[in-house]
């Protein structure tokens, strides 16, 4: 523990009563999660708090420590002043003195000129954030107008979708409204006037692997104003620049320190000047020393000796130092090239065309099997039906397909899985899996391509034509469940599950929970508390009348939250086991939990009988053989549990 933990920790074991017992009654309720994924025991935490070094401890506050690397910054407490941009001039006044030339070498450059081509990136429906940094129009050989921010600006309303860097705008994961962007060029002090220029498309999203860059083409106004050059050669060491920008209030720096230098007087565009203390080249980044905060992200650096752009700002560490994009890397984005020096992701496979499926294809499938889990009780000795689990059916099925090769029939079978869909929201009710992890049988994902299955009318189907681009065809059957037994079935079942009868219309924010939604099976066939490796899974979404729906076609709606149900053999090989699950934000989710939180894509342990109520699903012997059905809240014995909020698969209580 360092100095400053010390002190804070000194001070609070003066002010807050019972200090150790408070802390360790939390850590083993809330914080226990990220305890355990930390391997800090309750006896490391005690040790801490009476004062004594733990080194697990130690190690996590240093790496928590130097992710404040990724802060603009204040370098220098002197000498490195910030001025308020009033109409098309610096304001002298509003700053400290810096040099007699600064006024003459701005004219001479005709900095003062292009103040109006930097502007502040205002964002569009974007529900916690008003702006999000700085750009400047820059140069371009093509048609339209182009500004350059950073990456991480940027990715607060835009998505990287494509391998050489093409990005679309995100959407907000309740609404499905889209996010936007506009840069307004003025946001001057004392000023109410506002001059902006709508973001029309992201050309460039840097990878993570890459300069922090990004590129926007603006709509063309007709008043915007002349465009940044980009300097021929890298800036050299103490080379004069300024950089124009909008800091914002940043308690990661000196609270002193910034009203200092900039007045308290935040969000608005300024001039700052300092010097390169670190030109670009041989793997070093380029580093200067003028003052920012947070909101100058992707403000130019402007060389005072030749009057062009020698970097792109993007972080620094407080009375260390400022870090830049070079010129070069700069030059190469614009110019659609690699970053020599940054290894790229490899590019993506082409994916195949759309394609379709008659009904003699299917000839050969065996969908799911209800009796499946009575093999894995006693070794297979039981045969009195106490293991059979019949396919979950809706109370309401007049919103299902029927299919036109057997009519009156609903019931879709895949290899090792079946289907009912719903032709009225065009997406899968219910999957049903029957998955053997005993013999799995592994298949390398290939060039993807997905077909319609012509079972049931082609038109109630969605195409790759109805996912925008920051949605993705999520697999309701996860694609390895079936893949088990010889090699021909598990090849079947595979292309099976490529079928848009198995797609869920998923936000990407959904997607970005696939390590604890897809693992999730994986885990509790190993699990003590089931027995053998046989277990049947049913996965859905959980629709409703209010789901937002799609602005390229209304007529799909969206769901935001999707359930699923595992079914195994308990560990005594004398009962069923079943354990249900919600992955979402939505009003069924917040409903269950105080901890529900708006802008996340939440995962939790809820009871069966929650789900067969939010959906309208029978689940039949499952429901009972639940641990949450005989479960109670720990504070209120009366009261039984809704939902545990699962941070890690081995919360799960099985």
């Amino acid at each position: 523990m360092n100095e400053e933990s010390e002190r804070r920790l000194e001070h609070f074991r003066h002010t807050v009563p019972n200090l150790n017992e408070r802390v360790l009654k939390e850590a083993d309720t809330t914080l226990a999660p990220v305890l355990r994924r930390l391997n800090i025991t309750p006896a490391d935490l005690e040790a801490a708090l009476n004062g004594h070094s733990v080194a697990k401890l130690d190690a996590f506050e240093s790496a928590d420590r130097s992710r404040n690397f990724a802060l603009e910054a204040i370098v220098k407490r002197v000498g490195r002043p910030s001025y308020l941009i009033h109409g098309r001039a610096v304001d002298y006044s509003t700053g400290a003195d810096f040099a007699t030339t600064l006024p003459g070498l701005l004219s001479q450059h005709r900095v003062e000129a292009r103040l109006l081509s930097v502007g502040r990136v205002n964002t569009i429906n974007h529900p916690s954030m008003a702006w999000v940094g700085t750009a400047w129009l820059v140069a371009d050989k093509g048609s339209k107008p182009i500004a350059i921010t950073n990456r991480h600006v940027a990715s607060e309303f835009a998505r990287r979708r494509g391998t050489k860097g093409e990005a679309v705008f995100l959407r907000d994961p309740r609404s499905m409204v889209k996010y936007g962007a506009m840069v307004d060029f003025l946001q001057i002090h004392d000023d109410p006037q506002i001059q902006e220029a709508v973001v029309t498309g992201v050309r460039y999203l840097a990878h993570e692997s890459e300069p922090d860059i990004a590129i926007l083409e603006l709509e063309d106004t007709g008043w915007l104003g002349a465009p940044f050059e980009l300097a021929d050669a890298e800036a050299g060491r103490d080379e004069l620049f300024a950089t124009i920008g909008y800091p914002a209030r940043d308690s990661r720096n000196a609270a002193d320190a910034q009203a200092e230098i900039f007045r308290d007087i935040y969000d608005k565009k300024r001039l700052a000047v300092g010097y390169i203390v670190q030109p670009a080249g041989s793997g070093r980044l380029m580093q200067h020393d003028a003052s920012t905060l947070g909101g100058a992200s992707g403000s130019p650096l402007v060389s005072l000796v030749s009057g062009k752009v020698v970097g792109l700002h993007f972080a620094g560490r407080y009375l260390e130092f400022n870090n830049a994009v070079s010129v070069a890397s700069l030059k190469r984005a614009l110019a659609g090239t690699a970053v020599p020096g940054i290894e790229l992701p490899a590019a993506l496979p082409q994916e195949k065309r759309d394609s379709e499926h008659e009904p003699g294809h299917f000839t050969e499938r065996v969908g799911y099997v209800e009796t499946f889990l009575e093999e894995a009780a006693s070794g297979g000795a039981r045969s009195d039906g106490a293991f059979t689990v019949p396919l979950p059916v809706p109370s309401d099925t007049s919103d299902l397909a029927e299919r036109l090769d057997a009519p009156g029939k609903h019931v879709l079978e895949y290899m090792h899985f079946s289907i009912l869909y719903s032709a009225d929201r065009r997406c899968p009710r219910l999957t049903a899996v029957n998955i053997d992890g005993s013999q799995p049988f592994k298949i390398k994902r290939g060039d993807d391509q997905w077909f319609a299955d012509l079972r049931i009318p082609k038109e109630v189907q969605l195409t790759s034509a109805d996912f925008p681009g920051d949605f993705d065809r999520g697999h309701l059957v996860r694609r390895e469940d079936p893949n088990w037994g010889d090699e021909a079935a598990a090849t079947m079942a595979n292309g099976d599950t490529f079928h848009y009868t198995n797609a869920g219309l998923q936000h990407a924010l959904l997607n970005r929970d696939k390590k604890r939604w897809l693992g999730l099976e994986d885990y509790i066939l190993r699990s003590a508390a089931t027995h053998g490796f046989k277990a049947s899974v049913f996965a859905g979404p959980i629709m409703t009348d209010d789901d937002p729906v799609l602005i390229e076609d209304e007529s799909i709606q969206v769901p935001l939250a999707y359930w699923k149900v595992v079914a195994m053999v308990a560990a005594d090989g004398k009962s069923l086991h079943a354990t249900g699950y919600v992955l979402g934000q939505a009003a069924f989710v917040a409903s269950l939990t105080e901890s529900f939180e708006i802008g996340n894509f939440n995962f939790y342990q809820v009871p069966i009988r929650d789900i067969e109520q939010a959906t309208g699903i029978s689940f039949g012997p499952l429901r009972d053989a639940d641990p949450l059905a005989r479960r109670v809240d720990a504070e209120r014995a009366d009261r039984p549990v809704h939902a545990i909020a699962l941070e890690a698969l081995e919360d799960i209580i099985l």
